[in-house]
């Protein structure tokens, strides 16, 4: 026996194992019969499970440690004598009265007279079992009422039957109520009361929720651990909510059926509908093409016409069969009209459609997956020390070998056994590496991707050994999975890693981080360097799989690519993140070489790890830099951007405007801009290698003008822009003109203007004369004459004074600075009500209305409009004028508005127009300046002004100010 023998190793995974053990020695009498046992030795999980210290035990008889054990209903020395004796293990459940606890045993002697025992205590098991059957009147309950659900058809029936029945399959049904909620309705007991003591579940159909099953206790109940509702009874109404949603979700899709004839032509499975004495009354395109036929010949045929393998003489049975189970699946063949034949699936559903009763069949073409068998079949059923197989595994969870060579007889298991029983074959593996075959398993059916690892198996003359499955899933139409793989002995590859940890000592040195797995990735081995890098002890990860330092992201995007490049190349290195055990992720350079055994096999894998956080934060902040010179080169507009080496001028790179011309890496500048052999006689690159300093100039080449500008980089790379202007000149010449003439005309209004002044004031003042010191000489006409004259000389005046303000204010420089607004409308408004007290006119002027500009200039135009404003009220008896701000399109828009004369919009475009005015002459005073004043000051501000009004009844005069 292991433990009896002194294996330190041995001994020291005993003692860490979960499972209780324990070591015996059989006692017979002098004919051989068992009659007593002797501890030799126990784990700790012994002493916990049994309350047996193994001080006091060891070396004694099993009747003295446990008197009465020989009169037990159980015979344990007789069981234990048969395996000690034997050598055939023995596997049980049984209750031991002396110790008053429930036990789940694994017996096996490896030495005839000793025996070994692994058990676990499953005494909460078994009462947890007692309890459940007490609750049988609750399931029997479920189950009637779950077929009286499926017999329904019409929901609010449906809903109504369950609520009142549900209630009675609780505990305490006198005080249950119960409601269904569904899309908005209500269905419920007539005693129904929410309470405090509910327990729901939801409808799901079709993978959403759509409504609610909900049980209420109309009085407290003694509280229980699982809360006032018993673990089955929360099983018993979310297994009501699952099946009312199947339920639902079945009568739905009868009604989709029914709308849209089941299916449609083009549905890639042929679709029949059959009678009940098993003719054709509907066939798809489909069917009617895989069989050769046209759909009206189909039509007046059977379905043994077809299907060769069809009972005709059985179809009334077979009718009640489809009838009684509602979908069934079978596999048959079907004949083409050439006579051919190929296999088939066959899913049967029986309906009932506007009252008639009909099958229909949904047949998939599985030639190409029957020819998948064969070839697997065909395959040796003498691999070496391994074993080809097939595995099913259904919706349910439930697995059947649908094939297996013949190499399972290792196991001491027949392939019709493992046809029979696929818990034949998982029986064979050890239980602690069972449950990683299943989480394998469930993962790749999950992901549907293969898997790979290594377990251990008991082979039928008693040995453990290692074996390598490997195994890849394929979904059917009907949702079974098919997984196909293949189990090889790989004993001696482990036993060669076993050597090769020998050598740890030898990698314990290196600063880089070293790990050893097997094929797998079962991590064998850490050095010291990699479990620094990442926060595990190699007794926190031996076992563990390569995958606990990556995360989801990293294994999908990083490691599988890095490992599918190692399988086929036997080595690989490159860039890989990890994941400390803080749950920080950094980058690592990894190289992994496969590692193989004296004949050439692959057993493991060595990985060799370098920290290379600190050389990526230095390339991230390259590319940063990079990238950003890119990204502001290629947005610089009409520019070509190179970066060219000092000497040579060759191109190092170019942004998109350098490539749109042919700037591409290995060209020189001239020869790419201005297809010359030599450099540009006007490049300035030499003086700005000389001087150090950026160098620019403007240069016109081939009718076209150009801006350059030569920027050093580094010692000997530099960057040279090239901007097109023409197009910027061509407006300066334009501007230039432009303001040659505006100065011309400028100086011109100001020169008229001006002159004009003195000979005016001359003409009014000898005018004022002759009416003052000659009244009698002159006739009344003539008075008349020089009034007239009088009165034409002060519009003149004020006509010049008014062309020498415009020209003052289009030549004046502007001093921009904050200006208020609104203390500049009010100012205004008080000195025209000084001026004119006589007036009534309320003035509403929003406060704290400020804007960017010239103070100076931004009073003139207020004053103008705000004098029009006073000007045209004069005729209002309730006069008003408003000052304030509104927003269009997120910009402020000031605004003055009165109520008085206002204007014909049809002539809004002669507002700003000089000297304009839209009323009848005489009728208002002015020349119609001020308008085209305010329009100059605003323009000049790179603001807008414009206006609304409506004849009789005020206007409003809009501007903006950037």
């Amino acid at each position: 026996m292991l433990m009896s023998h002194g294996s330190d190793k041995y001994r020291l995974l005993i003692e860490n194992l979960p499972d209780g053990f324990a070591n015996h020695q059989i006692v017979t009498d002098e004919d051989g019969k068992p009659v007593d046992y002797i501890f030799l030795e126990v784990n700790p999980a012994f002493e916990e499970m049994t309350g047996l210290k193994r001080e006091e035990i060891i070396g004694k008889k099993v009747t003295a440690v446990l008197p009465g054990i020989e009169k037990s209903s159980f015979d344990w020395i007789g069981t234990y004598g048969k395996v000690a004796l034997s050598g055939e293990p023995a596997r049980f459940e049984n209750y031991s009265e002396p110790l008053g606890r429930f036990y789940d045993i694994s017996a096996y002697s490896d030495e005839q007279g000793y025996f070994s025992v692994f058990f676990n205590d499953i005494t909460d098991r078994k009462e947890a079992e007692e309890n459940l059957k007490e609750r049988v009147k609750e399931l029997n309950c479920l189950e009637l009422l779950s077929d009286a659900l499926q017999s329904e058809v019409d929901l609010e029936s449906l809903f109504r039957k369950l609520v009142d029945g549900m209630k009675d399959a609780w505990l305490y049904p006198e005080i249950v109520c119960a409601r269904v909620i569904f899309k908005g309705r209500q269905y419920q007991t007539k005693n129904f009361r929410e309470t405090a003591w509910r327990q729901a579940a939801e409808i799901t159909v079709q993978g959403e929720a759509t409504g609610v099953v909900e049980l209420y206790y109309l009085e407290e109940r003694p509280l229980i651990d699982e809360g006032p509702f018993f673990k089955e009874e929360r099983f018993l109404i979310n297994l009501i909510a699952r099946r009312l949603g199947e339920i639902i979700e079945r009568l739905q899709t009868e009604e989709v059926l029914r709308k849209t004839q089941l299916t449609v032509n083009k549905s890639p499975l042929s679709v029949f509908w059959l009678s009940p004495e098993g003719q054709f009354i509907y066939v798809n395109e489909t069917a009617a093409k895989k069989l050769g036929y046209t759909p009206g010949e189909l039509l007046s045929m059977y379905v043994w016409d077809v299907d060769p393998n069809y009972p005709q003489d059985k179809r009334k049975e077979q009718w009640n069969l489809h009838r009684q189970m509602k979908e069934r699946i079978v596999e048959s063949d079907h004949r083409r009209r050439d006579g051919t034949t190929f296999p088939v699936r066959i899913n049967i559903y029986h309906l009932n459609f506007e009252g008639q009763e009909m099958e229909v069949a949904l047949a998939e073409d599985i030639s190409e997956r029957k020819a998948a068998e064969k070839q697997l079949q065909a395959l040796s059923d003498n691999i070496p020390g391994g074993v080809i197989y097939q595995l099913a595994v259904d919706p349910e969870g439930g697995r059947r070998f649908t094939y297996v060579s013949a190499g399972v007889e290792l196991l001491g298991v027949t392939q019709q056994e493992a046809l029979n029983d696929s818990q034949a074959i998982y029986d064979r593996f050890l239980e602690e590496d069972l449950g990683l075959l299943m989480e394998a398993e469930e993962q790749a059916i999950a992901t549907m991707t293969p898997f790979r690892c290594e377990l251990r198996l008991r082979y039928s003359n008693g040995e453990i050994r290692w074996v390598q499955l490997q195994s890849s899933p394929l979904k059917t139409v009907d949702d079974t999975i098919i997984c196909d793989g293949i189990c090889i002995d790989i004993t001696k590859k482990k036993l060669a890693e076993e050597e090769l940890l020998k050598f740890k000592t030898a990698v314990e040195q290196s600063v880089d981080g070293v790990a050893m797995s097997d094929m797998s990735g079962k991590i064998l081995f850490i050095n010291s360097a990699w479990s620094e890098m990442h926060g595990y002890t190699l007794d926190e990860v031996k076992g563990c799989y390569l995958s606990v330092f990556h995360n989801k992201e990293q294994l999908d995007n990083h490691v599988t690519p890095f490992t599918e490049r190692l399988i086929a190349n036997g080595s690989n290195q490159g860039e890989v993140d990890h994941t400390h055990k803080d749950g920080t992720i950094f980058p690592t350079h990894m190289t992994t070489t496969i590692i193989k055994d004296s004949d050439g096999e692959p057993f493991g894998m060595l990985a060799i790890a370098r920290d290379i956080t600190e050389r990526k934060e230095v390339e991230r902040c390259m590319e940063e830099e990079f990238n950003l010179r890119k990204a502001l080169l290629d947005n610089i507009p009409n520019c070509i951007a190179m970066i060219l080496k000092k000497d040579t001028r060759e191109i190092v790179a170019s942004n998109r405007g350098g490539y749109e011309i042919g700037a591409i890496p290995g060209k020189t500048c001239f020869q790419t801009c201005a297809l010359r052999d030599d450099p540009c006689p006007f490049c300035r690159a030499p003086e700005m290698w000389r001087s150090n300093q950026l160098q620019q100039i403007e240069v016109e080449y081939r009718g076209t003008w150009y801006e350059g500008i030569w920027a050093p980089l580094s010692n000997d790379i530099y960057v040279h822009y090239i901007f097109d202007i023409t197009a910027r000149k061509k407006i300066e010449e334009a501007l230039k003109l432009q303001v040659k003439e505006r100065a011309a005309v400028d100086t011109f209004t100001y020169s008229v203007s001006n002159d004009l002044q003195a000979p005016l004031r001359r003409i009014e003042g000898f005018s004022e004369m002759l009416l003052d010191e000659c009244p009698e000489e002159l006739s009344e006409k003539a008075r008349d004459y020089l009034t007239r004259i009088t009165s034409q000389v002060s519009s003149m005046k004020e006509l010049t004074e008014a062309l020498l303000q415009l020209s003052k204010i289009v030549s004046r420089e502007m001093e921009k600075e904050p200006v208020n607004l609104s203390i500049l409308t009010r100012s205004c408004l008080k000195k025209l009500q000084h001026k004119d007290p006589g007036r009534r006119v309320e003035t509403v002027v929003v406060p704290e209305l400020k804007a960017e500009g010239d103070t100076e200039l931004l009073q003139v135009m207020l004053n103008n409009l705000i004098e029009n404003a006073w000007k045209f009220t004069s005729g209002v008896k309730e006069a008003r004028i408003e000052f304030g701000s509104t927003s269009q399109n997120e910009h402020i828009v000031y605004y003055l508005k009165d109520n008085g004369s206002g204007f014909d919009m049809n002539h809004a475009g002669k507002l700003f127009l000089p000297f304009q005015k839209l009323h009848r002459e005489g009728e208002y005073p002015g020349i119609g300046i001020g308008l085209n004043l305010a329009y100059r000051i605003i323009s000049r501000h790179g603001g807008e002004i414009w206006a609304e009004g409506e004849m009789g009844r005020g206007a409003c005069f809009f501007f903006t100010l950037p």
